[in-house]
This record gives C-alpha cells, structure tokens and sequence, in this order.
C-alpha cells in the first residue's frame, strides 16, 4: 500500500525535495551482496534478547505536521514488539518504548542517552523505529513527533544522532539496528560507522536508502515472528534461527508480499553462527512447496501468501493485510508460483511510476530488482524496482484466450510452448503462462 505524500517522484519538477516514508519495518538486502562479515569468534551463542539486553523502541503513527500522513493504529506492532521484547529476556527497566507524541527530539535524545548510560560490558543494545522516513540533500531522517518538514535539519531525528548517542553512551559491544520506514536502510551506514569504532554491527531494515516503503506492518511481523521462534524461518533445521536466516525472511517477506528491496548487513558477526532466537514452534517440511510464496485466491482475486503447511493436498495458505494474518486452506489450482522477468544491466527501459512512465537506465542488478537511474532527473530519484514497474518497449500487443473471452495483454516472455502475458489493466498478481496456442 502506498501512501501518498507532500511531493512526490510523480511530478518530477522539485529536486532535492522530501520523500516521505510508509511505514515498515527493518529488511534486508540480498546477504551475499550487501552482507559484510567480520571476525567470529565468541559469538556463536549471541542471542538477540536477554538479561544484558537494552532496547529503544521508537513508533510514531502520528506527527505535529499536519504534511505527515496519520497510520492506522490497530494492532501497532511496534507496542507488540516492544511486550514481546520483555517477555524474551529484555529486563523491564532497560527497555524504554516513547510512542507517538511522546517521541520528541529532545525525549528521544535523553531517553536513549540514559539507557545507555545504564549498559554494562558485554552488553547489547536493540534500537528499533517505526513511521516515517525522509531524505533531504543527502541526509536521513526518522520523523519525531515534532519534526518540521520545513527545518528537519534542526527539528529530526538525524541518523547520525542515534550513532553518536551510541558512540557517546554505550559500554557494550553488540548493536542491533531495526527500522521500519522509508529510506531505512539509512541505518546501514551508521552500523558500518558503529563497526570502525569496535562494535559488533547489524542493520536489518524494511527497506534500501533510496526507496520508499509499504503501509503495512509486514517488516515488522516478520521480526515478530522471529523472536517468537517460528519454525518456518529455521531454513536448516537446526533447531536456531541464525541472524542471516532472520535476513533472509525479511528480504523474502518484503519482495513478495511488499515488492520492494530491503536491506541487511552485519559487521564484525558471523551472520551463519550468531543466534537470533530459538525455534519454539516446529513445521513439517516433508512437503517441498512449505515455506514458499506464492498467489492465491481470496475473495476472488489473487493474494500473495505463504505456504505454512500441506495436508490431505490442501495448502495452509498465510496472507497478510495491514496488520493482521488471514490463513485458508486451498487445494493445489488455487495456487501458483510467482515470475520475474529478466533483464540486463545497461539496458534503456521505461519505468512505471504512479501511473507514468519515465525513461531510465539499468545500474545494477540484486536478484530479481534492479536499480535503476531516471535518464532526465538527478540521484536522488534513483531507485529499485521489479519487472512489472518496467517495459523495454519490445513487448508485443496480443490478444489471450482466457475463460472463453479474449483479453488485451503485453507478451513479455517466451518458453517452449508457453508464453507470459500482462493483462491490460489488472496488476501484476494477473500475470500469468499460458499456452501459446491461446495468443492471437
């Protein structure tokens, strides 16, 4: 879900202008490419939460700026997360959580300043935000209550903020940095500041430092789930969800269900070895689809959602809207795999963005997003994105056979017998193969 904002990309007439963030929850990048792993010695049995554990919960669902969207409050997952951080390990008077108008600047500086005051040797220390996330002439910032979206140099939450407050205060050597907003992955950078200074790093965010963010609580469900132990995360069956284990459920949880790119990356940890938190609720896993996204149909249309389990040929299909999780039993043709096309770097396509297309180039590539730059506008807008944001312009107008009727669709891959189409005017969870005898 998108949220629209002050100025967005749509107009393309102010540069440097904020981009405002929906809100989410710390994910992460691909680990192979964005993960750097240090020396591993003595944290093989690092858990997420315990005794020694400090944590900064920030949520802000609402703001002063009447420029600052209002989010839904219903089962705000950053309280949950916060309750559940306790019932985990974390003592009660190390955990402080400054919710809405409560997270000022000048409480957020003084609140974590004394938290970390409090931190012993050994220690580690979880920063979580949650609401909205802006970007101005190459700084980051979460929204505080009482941002301006005039001055936020002066009134926000600047990053470098909660790294120097870290720095400065804490006595411990592991920092976990969570964010669920626009531009989160604003974080990587102060984990890697964090790191030359001798700390033990990670930034596990819902989103890149160039992209915007869901509406939905997606992210942070996701770390939800993994401090409760779900089964389904435990990728190896060890019986322990690994930190990149925990990166790669994010970054899975956020492609498919959100469509954006999040990022990950840790320092001086081994992501394989360090502990996140014990499996306390196993799965069966005899079946090869259990753990996998797919579309599946609800109330008529086609949802993405997880298979958590298969039996008797019925598939416990997951899905996920806003904050709340919906599950439903569906035989095997209500389902089907989700495709991405391919594309190459260096390439000149078109991108789709709220309803125009704009002419781009292909940087780079990180699985199936690619990062793209607009070919007549600065950095600043550069972003990622997945195939069905992008056209090259090749794609053949065709006709396709479905239920008996012919619909208007682009052809955008072929294989063997069977061809990709994009139906016009539905969204991507109508992209399907079909036969190529039904292309006209």
């Amino acid at each position: 879900m998108y949220i629209p904002v002050t100025q967005t990309i749509y107009s393309m007439k102010i540069k440097h202008m904020f981009l405002y963030s929906c809100l989410i929850i710390l994910t992460n990048c691909s680990a192979k490419n964005n993960t750097h792993t240090g020396n591993p010695q003595n944290n093989q049995s690092q858990n997420t939460t315990g005794a020694k554990t400090y944590a900064f919960i920030i949520g802000t669902l609402e703001w002063s700026d009447p420029n600052l969207h209002s989010f839904e409050k219903k089962n705000r997952k950053d309280q949950e997360l916060y309750e559940l951080l306790k019932n985990t390990g974390v003592n009660e008077e190390n955990a402080v959580f400054l919710m809405d108008q409560k997270a000022t600047l000048s409480n957020i500086k003084e609140k974590m300043s004394s938290l970390l005051s409090k931190s012993e040797k050994g220690s580690h220390f979880i920063f979580y935000y949650a609401g909205h996330g802006m970007h101005d002439n190459g700084r980051y910032y979460f929204a505080n209550y009482d941002i301006s979206t005039n001055d936020p140099a002066s009134t926000g939450l600047d990053l470098d903020i909660i790294g120097n407050i870290i720095v400065k205060n804490f006595k411990g050597e592991r920092v976990t940095l969570w964010a669920d907003c626009c531009y989160s992955g604003g974080l990587s950078e102060v984990a890697e500041t964090l790191s030359k200074k001798g700390f033990k790093t990670c930034a596990l965010t819902s989103s890149t430092n160039t992209n915007t963010s869901t509406g939905n609580w997606t992210y942070s469900q996701a770390i939800i789930d993994g401090l409760r132990g779900d089964g389904i995360m435990d990728r190896n069956s060890d019986g322990k969800i690994s930190l990149n284990e925990m990166g790669a459920e994010v970054r899975d949880a956020m492609k498919f269900r959100e469509r954006q790119l999040n990022s990950y990356v840790v320092y001086n940890l081994d992501g394989d070895q360090t502990v996140f938190s014990e499996v306390r609720s196993k799965i069966n896993r005899n079946n090869p689809l259990t753990g996998n996204y797919v579309f599946a149909t609800y109330n008529g249309k086609w949802e993405i959602a997880r298979i958590k389990g298969v039996n008797n040929d019925q598939y416990d299909c997951e899905f996920y809207f806003y904050s709340d999780k919906q599950v439903q039993q569906l035989p095997k043709e209500k389902i089907r795999p989700p495709h991405f096309i391919s594309y190459k770097t260096g390439e000149k396509i078109n991108v789709e963005y709220e309803g125009k297309w704009y002419n781009a180039t292909i940087e780079k590539q990180d699985g199936d997003f690619y990062f793209i730059t607009y070919n007549d506008y600065d950095h600043s807008y550069d972003e990622w994105v997945l195939y069905d944001r992008i056209r090259t312009g090749n794609e053949k107008k065709v006709e396709v056979l479905w239920e008996g009727k012919y619909y208007t669709a682009d052809l955008l891959e072929t294989k063997n017998d069977k061809s990709y189409v994009h139906y016009d005017g539905y969204d991507y969870t109508w992209d399907e193969w079909t036969d190529s005898k039904n292309i006209k």
